[in-house]
């Protein structure tokens, strides 16, 4: 990596370690899957903890997120 943290690196500096989390570092999403930096794909089954389950770059989800944030992306 050149002189560049990994992200794993960078974490253990920033966040508190509450769980483990799997050694991945990832490029990017498509559709039900994530992409590591060496291109293997992984099937994603997990939702997260207070996240939305959409998947990654969906072009409805993208437009609509585009439209909204437009106008505004937060109201109290």
């Amino acid at each position: 990596m050149s002189g560049k943290k990994s992200f794993f690196s960078r974490d253990k500096i920033a966040i508190l370690n509450t769980y483990k989390k799997i050694p991945l570092e990832i490029s990017h999403g498509e559709g039900v899957y994530l992409i590591s930096e060496d291109g293997k794909r992984y099937l994603d089954f997990f939702s997260g903890l207070a996240v939305n389950a959409l998947g990654y770059n969906h072009p409805k989800i993208i437009t609509a997120i585009n439209q909204q944030i437009s106008k505004y992306n937060h109201l109290s």
